[in-house]
C-alpha cells in the first residue's frame, strides 16, 4: 500500500499547474474583446468647411473656401485622397460650369475652393462635400446684386430708354410698366420707384386701352382682379373667375379646366366656351372692342364683348392650332396662317419656329415671325405687304411690335433701315404699340 493519495483534482486528469496555464492564457482574449469596441469608436473620418460662415453680393465672387478631411477627427487624410465638392443652383466655378468637382486633398488633408460665382438673385445655396465615406455642407449667403435691371426702350422715331429702378433680377417684363417678380410680387414701375400691387399672384397680364390707361388683368389664390395705373388707382375684383384662372388680358380668362371667360367686373361672369385648349385676347386701338380668339379641339373661333356679342368661327384653322391673336394662327407643324372669317384661310409662311401678332393703330394686322431664315413680318387686313426684318437672326422670339430676342440674350429692334441692339442679357421682354405709333418694349436683364 502507497502512502501517495489521488487529489480529486488530479483523479480528473487535470493538474493544479495546468489551471494555471489556462488562466493565463485566456486573460489577453477577454481584454481584446473589451478593447476593439474602443478602438472602432475613434476611428471614424470627418469632412468640414473649416473657414466660414460664408457670404457674397450677388455677382460677385465668393472668397476661397476650405474643406478638410480626416481619418480620425485630428489626422488628416493622405495627400491626393479625393473629396467631392458639389455646388448649388445660384453658385457657379470660375469658368462658368455647375457640376460637382473631384478634387485631391493636400498635405494637409485639404482642398481650396477658388473663384465661386453667385448668380444675382437672393438665395440660400448649400455647398456639399464628400470624402471616405463622410459629408459636409455650408449655405452661403447671397445678398441680392444691386440694380437696375428693368428697363424700357421707345422706337419710331425716338430714342428714349431708361431704367426703371426697384424692379429685382429675375423679373417678367409683363409690358407698359408691370412687372412680375419671381416671388409673385406684382410691381408697376414708373421710372421712379416700384409700386407693389399685390402679393402671392400667380399670372398676370396686361394691356393698353385706346384713351392710355395701363391696365393689369392677374390672379391670386382669393381670385381674378384688376388694377388701372397711368394717373389713376382704380382697381378691383373679377368676381366669378375662380383663382388658378389664366388672365389673357382685356378682361377674358382661361380657367384650369379649359373652360373660357369674360367678365367685366360689374356684370356676372360669362362662359363663352368649354374645351378651349389656348386664347388670345387684344383691344383693337381706337374703337375699345374686345376681341378673343381661341381654339377649341373642333377648331379655331373669335367671340367680341364690351357691348358687342357677336362671335363666330375661323374656317379651315385645325384644332390643336395656336391663337397668335389678330387673327392669325400657328399650326403644330409650323404653319402661320390668317384668317378674317369670311374669307378662305391663308397660309403666309411654313417652317415657322415663333410667331407674334399685333394691330397697328392704323387697324393693320400684322405678325412678325421667324423661319430659319430668319425674321419677316406681314401686313393683312385689305394689304398684303410682306418682307424680312434686316439682320434678325433665325431662332430669335418675335415679341411683336418691331422687336426680337435673340437665342443669346440680344434685345433687337429692326425696321426697314436695319437692325438695331437694344440691350444684351435680356431675360425677359414684353412689347405694346401706343395709339400716337410709339413702339415700347420693357425688358430685363440677367445682372451679372
Amino acid at each position: 500500500m502507497t502512502d501517495e493519495e489521488t487529489t480529486p483534482t488530479e483523479s480528473r486528469g487535470l493538474s493544479r499547474r495546468t489551471i494555471v496555464q489556462g488562466a493565463a492564457w485566456s486573460v489577453p482574449v477577454i481584454a481584446a474583446a473589451v478593447a476593439l469596441p474602443l478602438a472602432a469608436a475613434s476611428v471614424a473620418a470627418t469632412v468640414e468647411f473649416v473657414n466660414g460662415p460664408y457670404s457674397v453680393t450677388g455677382c460677385g465672387t465668393l472668397g476661397d473656401v476650405v474643406v478638410r478631411a480626416t481619418t480620425d477627427g485630428t489626422t488628416p487624410v493622405a495627400a491626393g485622397t479625393l473629396i467631392t465638392v458639389t455646388l448649388p443652383s445660384g453658385l457657379t466655378w470660375e469658368d462658368g460650369s455647375s457640376g460637382p468637382r473631384v478634387l485631391p486633398a493636400n498635405g494637409s488633408g485639404q482642398v481650396t475652393l477658388s473663384g465661386i460665382q453667385a448668380g444675382p438673385a437672393a438665395s440660400n445655396p448649400v455647398i456639399t462635400a464628400s470624402a471616405t465615406g463622410a459629408n459636409a455642407s455650408a449655405p452661403v449667403s447671397v445678398a441680392a446684386a444691386s440694380g437696375p435691371f428693368a428697363f424700357y426702350a421707345i422706337r419710331n422715331g425716338q430714342t428714349s430708354n431708361g431704367p426703371f429702378p426697384g424692379v429685382p433680377v429675375g423679373s417678367t417684363a409683363l409690358g407698359d410698366r408691370y412687372y412680375l417678380t419671381p416671388d409673385g410680387t406684382l410691381l408697376y414701375a414708373d421710372g421712379t420707384t416700384a409700386e407693389t400691387i399685390a402679393t402671392g399672384v400667380t399670372s398676370a397680364a396686361m394691356y393698353v386701352t385706346a384713351d392710355l390707361r395701363f391696365i393689369a388683368n392677374y390672379a391670386t389664390s382669393a381670385g381674378a382682379f384688376y388694377v388701372i395705373r397711368s394717373g389713376q388707382t382704380a382697381g378691383g375684383q373679377f368676381p366669378g373667375v375662380p383663382a388658378g384662372s389664366t388672365p389673357l388680358g382685356d378682361r377674358y380668362w382661361l380657367t384650369s379646366d379649359g373652360t373660357f371667360l369674360y367678365s367685366d367686373g360689374i356684370n356676372p361672369v360669362e362662359t363663352i366656351a368649354t374645351g378651349v385648349t389656348n386664347a388670345n385676347g387684344y383691344v383693337v386701338p381706337g374703337d375699345g372692342r374686345y376681341i378673343a380668339d381661341y381654339v377649341t379641339a373642333a377648331g379655331a373661333f373669335f367671340v367680341i364683348r364690351n357691348g358687342q356679342t357677336a362671335g363666330g368661327q375661323f374656317p379651315g384653322v385645325p384644332g390643336g392650332s395656336t391663337s397668335m391673336g389678330d387673327r392669325y394662327f400657328l399650326t403644330p407643324d409650323g404653319t402661320l396662317l390668317y384668317s378674317d372669317g369670311i374669307n378662305a384661310v391663308e397660309t403666309i409662311a411654313t417652317g415657322v419656329t415663333g410667331a407674334s401678332a399685333y394691330v397697328t393703330p392704323d387697324g393693320r394686322y400684322v405678325a412678325d415671325y421667324v423661319t430659319s431664315a430668319g425674321g419677316f413680318y406681314v401686313i393683312r387686313n385689305g394689304q398684303t405687304a410682306t418682307g424680312p426684318f434686316p439682320g434678325v437672326p433665325a431662332g430669335s422670339t418675335p415679341l411683336g411690335d418691331r422687336y426680337f430676342l435673340t437665342a443669346d440674350g440680344e434685345l433687337i429692334y429692326s425696321d426697314a433701315n436695319g437692325s438695331e441692339v437694344i440691350a444684351t442679357g435680356v431675360t425677359s421682354a414684353s412689347t405694346n404699340i401706343l395709339d400716337d405709333g410709339r413702339y415700347i418694349a420693357n425688358y430685363v436683364v440677367g445682372g451679372c
